[in-house]
């Protein structure tokens, strides 16, 4: 998935001011020459100093080719909003670089460039944007390391804390700390263990053993911000002279006082740096993959004879249909590496003359509903829209097809090297959110991960009694894949648990694929959110 010869490129703001808004929920968009969109950060709430987690891959095999970052304050709550819309967002400025002045080695050795965010009034003073890249040398290095917290502070004043752990870098000739790395959630839990981390070493150490680490320690708070625990600094050569290493964490605010000790231990181990194979290198290896379509035919989307239909055959002319849209162009881009694999599509929430709730989408048959390519898909869908053999039933319930998907297609694999797509088409929250949760976990070191993408508005406002109440449509999805509408900017990766129990990896991800304008843009994010399911199977299971 990596050019030949590439950076990973670091973004933070310092000194944001905007004379109509205080602090700042804040992302950057990176675009190319031809204002292609390349990419966004996740947003940073309330912060007017900002580090962004997200990173971008760029090639400098052409290091004259400019790009341009353009910040946006994010808004989120408003009616009939798609929060990937850029128009809703106030626009706050923007900046230019080359690679060529990034990376040039007498000019600017740290490869760091500080840049005036530049506004509709050139003359106002909105800030900067600092960008660091580091040439990746070998992106098949990672450091692997394990924490675990002991007798961390309780930060709740009922239950116990909700520890996660951010990972910082700070790079030479930059005050700044970006972070690289961090850990899933463990609920109430003060002993937590979290599972093995895998940092590409470019990151995190690469030409600079001695770079600074932090770590800081949070508790997630569903109401307020993340609270933090305590945090403490080390290097890579500190980590890696012991085979265990033990560090207190401080919290800053509390360490002045006299009967202040620490507000916790952390405790690193199994550091080791390792080659482990990139996507590319794993299919090469003999990997295939099995594309799995799951569509939602339940009443949800209305009714054959109603006049709102979200399957709506009508809206052809007009490309109206979200399903079409998203169901054509998101598969499309898995056809290049299925060779002559077929694509597999089904549909749940209603009955073909079946006493199951789901159907394979050629025949209303279970057995090998394959295709091709897309359009034998698209042939099938819009020949069950004008023949309506479908009797849709009244809840959305996803658990029996994603259960017979798991018996029939995922176990049988479970010794080969085959991982499996399930790629999940709905207009609507799932009604059986525990029963999916639990299979997910019980099934954790299986081969397969589940892509949801909802179509629709994810936040809707209603006035009832004169009085604004917010709700949030995906709400039970977006918890399946580690989503938090109010803090995730630090919080995605909610680990997956129920009655103790927890998955073992990250298996599921959300694509709001009807909020990007672009379809070919919301393809492109349901198509990379596949990889890092991919590769953290193998690193776990297969290494």
């Amino acid at each position: 998935m990596f050019p030949k010869k590439a950076a990973c490129i670091f973004l933070s703001c310092k000194g944001l001011h905007h004379p109509k808004i205080g602090k700042m929920d804040s992302f950057l968009v990176l675009y190319d020459s031809e204002e292609k969109e390349l990419g966004r950060t996740k947003f940073v709430r309330n912060d007017l100093t900002p580090s962004y987690e997200t990173q971008f891959v760029l090639p400098i095999e052409s290091e004259s080719k400019s790009y341009t970052l353009k910040l946006y304050n994010m808004r989120i709550i408003k009616e009939k909003v798609n929060n990937c819309d850029l128009n809703i967002h106030t626009y706050i400025g923007e900046t230019s670089f080359s690679m060529e002045d990034l990376l040039d080695e007498k000019s600017n050795e740290n490869h760091r460039l500080q840049l005036k965010l530049i506004g509709e009034e050139e003359n106002k003073d909105l800030g900067w944007v600092n960008v660091v890249g580091i040439i990746m040398k070998d992106p098949t290095e990672f450091l692997c390391l394990k924490m675990t917290g002991l007798n961390l502070e309780n930060t709740e004043t009922f239950g116990k804390s909700n520890p996660f752990c951010v990972i910082w870098r700070q790079f030479k000739g930059d005050e700044e700390w970006y972070p690289i790395a961090k850990t899933e959630i463990v609920y109430s839990d003060l002993n937590p263990e979290y599972r093995t981390l895998f940092i590409p070493t470019y990151k995190f150490c690469q030409d600079d053993e001695n770079a600074p680490i932090k770590i800081q320690c949070f508790s997630r708070n569903k109401i307020k911000n993340p609270y933090l625990i305590g945090e403490c600094e080390t290097s890579y050569y500190k980590l890696n002279s012991t085979t265990r290493s033990i560090v207190e964490l401080i919290d800053p605010k509390k360490k002045d006082k006299k009967k202040y000790r620490n507000s916790g231990i952390l405790e690193i181990i199994n550091v080791k740096i390792t080659n482990l194979p990139t996507l590319p290198q794993i299919i090469e290896n003999g990997l295939k993959l099995n594309v799995i379509a799951a569509i939602d035919f339940s009443k949800v989307n209305g009714s054959y004879k109603g006049k709102i239909f979200g399957h709506s055959l009508h809206d052809k002319k007009e490309d109206k249909n979200q399903y079409r849209n998203a169901i054509k162009h998101s598969l499309d881009k898995f056809v290049p590496f299925l060779g002559d694999d077929p694509i597999y599509a089904y549909g749940y929430g209603g009955k073909w003359d079946s006493k199951f709730t789901f159907f394979g989408l050629s025949n209303g048959s279970l057995d090998d509903p394959k295709f091709s390519g897309t359009d034998g898909i698209m042939e099938a869908y819009e020949n069950i829209l004008d023949t309506k053999p479908v009797n849709p039933q009244g809840k959305n319930k996803l658990e029996p097809l994603l259960a017979h998907l798991i018996d029939s297609k995922v176990r049988p694999t479970k010794n080969q090297s085959v991982f499996h797509v399930i790629i999940v088409y709905t207009k609507n929250d799932l009604n059986d959110k525990k029963a999916i949760r639990r299979l997910l976990i019980e099934t954790s070191k299986l081969p397969y991960c589940v892509i949801f993408v909802p179509l629709g508005e994810r936040i809707i406002v209603r006035y009832i009694n004169n009085q604004r109440h917010v709700f949030y449509k995906f709400d039970d999805i977006e918890e399946l894949c580690g989503w938090d509408l109010h803090h995730f900017h630090l919080v995605d990766g909610i680990k997956l648990m129920q009655d103790k129990k927890c998955a073992l990896r990250e298996m599921t991800d959300l694509v709001a694929f009807n909020e990007y304008k672009d379809n070919e843009l919301g393809a492109r994010y349901v198509f990379e959110s596949v990889p890092p399911k991919i590769c953290d199977y193998f690193y776990r299971f297969l290494n």
